[in-house]
């Protein structure tokens, strides 16, 4: 079969996953009746259900998608992808592929997680061009809901963190150190079945490298085995969360060091002596 050339192919101007749950996309070189679709390695193609289409000045249109589902099978784990090419269906009923012409996304924003937590998108392309959507299985984590408490405490980083559905009871929380060392214990309260607060005390233990805070003895109620859960930011879009989100006044533990909150590159929630660079 004779392959369409690159250049009489629809092309996308714009293609952003901009929350986790919608793909906007603006294209050139279809007619009105165009549809974008998802085309799976096996041939079969999925029409992606518009919310929201409009024509674009001097021909194409742009499009709001809710991503699907189908990129992954239920019993996906952990890092386990799929991918898709990005094609258009056009009144022939032909499927093309498109061309991914879009600039790079070098903003300070980056795709977040799906709203369940359990899926993250990403956009790339094939050497011939073609648009490629890829979803991944996310590990299952915690999120944190606000710092401080109800009521302020001069001696501790308090947290307050909401746990993945179908989560089992927390045994404790502890701070896991970046290079690798030993964990200490940090204070766990559990608040409901879903949610409880975490205090990490002047007693803390907090090597130079910086601890992130994770839950131990969580594990999703299917049976599944893996690490502890990591506390991290909900519905994480940023590059750098630890320069752009402001967090709590540090603590001064025990040894006369500031410990402070803050994000690592990945989002999760680290506890890291304040003078340390993140």
């Amino acid at each position: 079969m004779r392959r369409r050339s690159a250049k009489s192919r629809p092309v996308a101007a714009y293609a952003r996953v901009l929350d986790g749950e919608h793909l906007w996309l603006a294209l050139a070189g279809v007619d009105a009746a165009a549809v974008p679709g998802l085309q799976l390695d096996d041939g079969t193609t999925l029409a992606l259900e518009v919310e929201v289409a409009e024509p674009l000045p001097g021909g194409g249109g742009s499009y709001r998608c809710p991503l699907p589902d189908a990129l992954l099978p239920a019993d996906a784990r952990p890092g386990d992808t799929g991918t898709a090419a990005l094609v258009v269906t056009g009144s022939s009923g032909a499927a093309q592929p498109v061309v991914d012409a879009t600039a790079p996304d070098e903003g300070p924003t980056r795709t977040p997680p799906s709203r369940s937590g359990d899926r993250q998108h990403t956009l790339g392309r094939r050497a011939d061009g073609t648009l490629l959507l890829t979803a991944t299985r996310l590990a299952p984590r915690a999120v944190v809901l606000g710092f401080g408490g109800p009521v302020p405490d001069p001696d501790a980083l308090v947290v307050d963190v909401a746990l993945p559905p179908g989560c089992p009871p927390v045994v404790d929380a502890a701070l896991d150190p970046l290079d690798g060392g030993e964990p200490s214990l940090a204070s766990w309260e559990p608040l409901s079945s879903a949610h409880g607060r975490v205090r990490v005390g002047t007693a803390a233990v907090v090597p130079p490298a910086g601890a992130r805070l994770v839950l131990r003895g969580a594990r999703p109620a299917d049976g599944r085995t893996g690490d502890d859960l990591a506390v991290h930011r909900a519905r994480d879009g940023l590059r750098d969360p630890a320069t752009l989100v402001a967090l709590p006044h540090p603590l001064v533990d025990d040894r006369g060091a500031p410990l402070r909150w803050t994000f690592g590159a990945d989002g999760a929630l680290v506890v890291r002596r304040a003078e340390a660079t993140p």
